[in-house]
């Protein structure tokens, strides 16, 4: 979805839903704090009653990821797109507003969306990325298209949505990580690696810490819920150490299981999380775009107050019994000199 500031001529492409109401109308969710809610906030402000709009369908597969990605105000993402393609993205200019779209795209929806809450039309249920029907229908803004353009047999792109793991679910999660791993990085030392798990639909934060001074854990937590990401991810967070692999549940269930003491490591915290969470019920919800629950902070890393002790090898914590990466290595190359396929 492509539209621009009124007054300072910022462009924003986001991945926005649409529900089919007609021959010409579409809803469109407008979530609060996203930069299309910014847009429409500065045409309200004007006095204007639509905002034109327009509604890309099919182009390369950066298109959706981009959109859908975490980029600072003011930055268009097509200057993203064109970095990470390492080439530039050949744009047109729409046919009937002051809009530009990939050249090369599939289709194009143009049109004007109704900022007056009189225009709204009910909207949903949809089945949501945490895998539920997880809120009520309620009114949307509605697009109306006045013109649609399209290649010769155009190709109408689509991705499934419900049940982790879908493509969004894999999108959002490479976005999420990198994001929530640059701000942790400005905010304090120590984060070595960030997993926005795709397995949760981004709800499960996993992040992984050199373990490095005592209220490490605490502060890498709270930095990140106090970042705008937090709003659609890191609902739980579970910190380990630098010997468990992010990327392997199987590790980070492992580190739960003995490193965690429950009345030591598991901390509970008010916070906003998105409406498709389904573990509060919709009559307790307070909000409807994001609404009050509790976050979950599990410290799953070696327990950094442990004092030193001859029965563990003058070590904190308990040693690992595995072999060294090296040895392990070394078996793994000679299978087949033990006869082993």
């Amino acid at each position: 979805v492509v539209t621009k500031d009124p007054e300072t001529g910022w462009v924003n492409i986001g991945l926005y839903r649409r529900q089919l109401h007609d021959r010409n109308h579409t809803g469109l969710v407008v979530v609060h704090g996203a930069h299309i809610w910014r847009h429409w906030r500065a045409y309200k402000k004007l006095g204007r009653k639509t905002m034109p709009i327009a509604v890309v369908n099919g182009w390369d597969p950066m298109l959706p990821m981009v959109a859908c990605s975490s980029q600072p105000a003011g930055v268009c993402e097509y200057d993203i797109m064109g970095a990470l393609r390492q080439e530039p993205v050949e744009l047109v200019k729409c046919e009937t507003v002051d809009l530009e779209v990939p050249a090369s795209a599939e289709i194009v929806y143009e049109g004007e969306v109704g900022l007056d809450y009189e225009t709204f039309r009910m909207e949903g249920e949809f089945g949501e990325y945490s895998g539920y029907y997880g809120r009520l229908p309620s009114p949307k803004p509605v697009i109306t298209v006045n013109c649609i353009t399209y290649r010769d047999d155009p190709i109408f792109q689509g991705t499934l949505e419900g049940v982790p793991t879908n493509e969004d679910h894999m999108m959002e999660s490479i976005n999420h990580s990198a994001l929530a791993w640059d701000h942790l990085n400005q905010q304090m030392v120590g984060v070595t690696g960030v997993n926005a798990d795709p397995s949760t639909a981004w709800a499960n934060l996993f992040i992984q810490i050199d373990n490095s001074y005592v209220g490490q854990v605490f502060q890498a937590a709270t930095a990140f819920w106090g970042s705008h990401i937090a709003n659609q991810a890191g609902k739980n967070i579970i910190v380990v150490d630098e010997d468990i692999d992010i990327f392997d549940l199987k590790k980070v269930a492992w580190a739960f299981a003995y490193r965690v003491d429950p009345k030591r490591d598991i901390h509970q915290f008010p916070g906003i999380f998105g409406p498709s969470d389904v573990s509060i019920h919709i009559k307790d919800r307070i909000g409807t775009t994001t609404y009050l629950g509790t976050r979950l902070l599990i410290d799953a890393t070696k327990w950094i107050g442990y004092p030193r002790t001859k029965e563990w090898f003058d070590e904190k914590f308990a040693p690992v019994c595995y072999p060294d990466d090296e040895t392990m290595k070394l078996v793994r190359s000679k299978w087949e000199r033990y006869g082993i396929k």
